[in-house]
């Protein structure tokens, strides 16, 4: 550590001491400068040999130990990164070795729950997640059959109603024609009644029976290039008379030079024939009811049937398109005979089987807006026509 002695003669008291006396010496602050100075004598064997003699400043040393003790400090923080790196990756590891297996439960559980009873959970382990997938696959299994179950006997009791209920209305058409001989007003009134009660019940069965097909998949569309505006006019000149009726205005708002899109012509009509029906149903007199058909991006078409009426609660929205369900808030202001909460789950399946999605825009108060996109017609090449 000090450098400015090799090769210089021990003068110095303290030097020439530690070489006379042979015995270690420890020498701290000469000079002034605050060397210290170590000897120790060496031997060969029993014979002395020489004084092995250090000499260095504190300063210097102080500097070699704190390089040294930084470099230890920076070892120690090394290795406990490295040693939390490998905790961590480990307990990721691990993690996502438990973890996969609760994965595909949790995604299973959620296409369960919209209605997907023949997806099955793969995990061939004999541990705890491979029983807990075994019975849940097993669980699954059961709510399909129950579901096919529901649904076959829901179609079969439909189907069964049908029958008796057309015998019904065509009997009260005899008899309010006046084929069983003249009838009094008050009995002509109980067999408008009658009739009107029997439609509604017949419309409810139809119902049923449509999303008891679309959900088995029996229901087969074909959809084609066709004209939004052939669909939208006709279906408004049949509703002019009920709107005048209730005396609410009806409107249609066609983008000029539309592509065609891309649909089943009786789906599509009776989408339409839903949502304005239901439009109708809600607004008040002299209320206003439109549908309008705009491209909204350069392959889908976006129609929107918007009314005048009370809105629908925001908390109400997420209920909308599932089946029998219908707004508390707003069935006091409905004009007509009250829906089955069919429509719109009809709507929804039908959009989305011509490859479109459904949704509803509301502020209470303000009225609502139903709106689906069907797919646009791009080209037409080689006689054929493109999405």
């Amino acid at each position: 550590g000090d450098s400015t002695l090799k090769g210089k003669h021990a003068s110095s008291p303290h030097e020439l001491a530690a070489v006379e006396r042979r015995v270690p010496l420890r020498q701290d602050g000469v000079g002034g400068d605050d060397r210290r100075v170590y000897s120790a004598p060496a031997f060969k064997g029993k014979e002395f040999a020489g004084t092995a003699l250090v000499s260095f400043r504190r300063a210097d040393l102080e500097r070699a130990l704190d390089w040294i003790r930084d470099l230890e400090r920076r070892r120690r923080w090394l290795a406990l990164l490295l040693g939390a790196s490998l905790a961590l990756l480990g307990g990721l590891a691990i993690s996502s070795w438990l973890l996969r297996p609760l994965g595909g439960l949790l995604e299973a559980a959620r296409r369960v729950r919209a209605g997907d009873f023949a997806h099955r959970v793969e995990h061939p382990s004999s541990d705890e997640l491979g029983v807990l997938a075994g019975e849940f696959n097993a669980m699954t299994a059961r709510l399909g059959e129950l579901d096919q179950l529901k649904a076959d006997f829901v179609a079969q009791v439909t189907h069964d109603l049908r029958s008796p209920l057309s015998g019904i209305l065509a009997q009260a058409d005899i008899l309010s024609g006046g084929y069983k001989g003249k009838l009094t007003e008050d009995q002509l009134e109980c067999l408008r009644l009658l009739d009107r009660s029997g439609r509604d019940l017949a419309a409810l069965v139809d119902n049923i029976l449509d999303v008891t097909r679309l959900e088995a998949g029996e229901t087969k569309l074909e959809p084609a290039p066709l004209d939004i505006r052939d669909a939208i006019e006709p279906m408004l000149d049949g509703f002019k008379a009920r709107a005048e009726k209730l005396g609410v205005g009806l409107e249609a708002h066609i983008q000029p030079e539309l592509s065609l899109v891309m649909a089943d012509p009786e789906a599509l009509r009776r989408v339409l024939e839903n949502l304005l029906s239901n439009a109708l149903k809600f607004t008040p007199k002299d209320g206003h009811v439109s549908v309008s058909a705009r491209r909204d991006t350069p392959r889908e078409c976006v129609v929107t049937v918007s009314d005048s009426g009370p809105g629908i609660p925001d908390f109400r929205m997420a209920q909308l398109f599932k089946k029998f369900s219908q707004i508390p808030e707003t069935q006091s202001l409905s004009r007509g005979h009250a829906g089955s909460g069919l429509g719109l789950a009809i709507c929804r399946k039908l959009v989305e089987r011509m490859g479109g999605r459904i949704w509803a825009e509301s502020e209470p108060g303000k009225g609502a807006r139903f709106r689906f996109t069907l797919p646009l017609v791009l080209a037409r090449e080689g006689g054929a026509y493109s999405k």
